[in-house]
């Protein structure tokens, strides 16, 4: 079974751990998304998610599929999203990821 959260405190404090889930990882990406005005997320389908987030050899790696708004410079645009997701995710959780990757799936007009 893959592993569901990543441990953000060490692991061998006698006060205990501290583990975020990958859904919190998901939802504060989201959250990150819905900010800029100029992508969307597409729709929700069944076993489709706009969002997933896998933990690989304790590295987080988020990919994110998004609408962008029609006539926008999509690699600046993406640029700025990715560095806006890093930053909410370092603010929130005060963890570095190791890959975000923006997959433009449409457009908004």
């Amino acid at each position: 079974m893959a592993k569901e959260y990543i441990v953000i405190s060490n692991e061998d404090s006698k006060q205990g751990m501290i583990a975020l889930s990958k859904h919190v990882i998901e939802t504060i990406t989201q959250y990150a998304v819905e900010e800029e005005h100029d992508f969307d997320l597409p729709e929700e389908k069944m076993f489709r998610r706009p969002i997933t987030c896998e933990i690989v050899d304790k590295k987080l790696e988020i990919v994110c599929n998004v609408k962008i708004r029609y006539g926008l410079n999509v690699t600046k645009s993406c640029e700025v999203l990715q560095s806006k997701i890093a930053s909410a995710l370092s603010l929130m959780t005060d963890l570095a990821c190791s890959k975000i990757e923006i997959n433009v799936v449409g457009f908004m007009f």
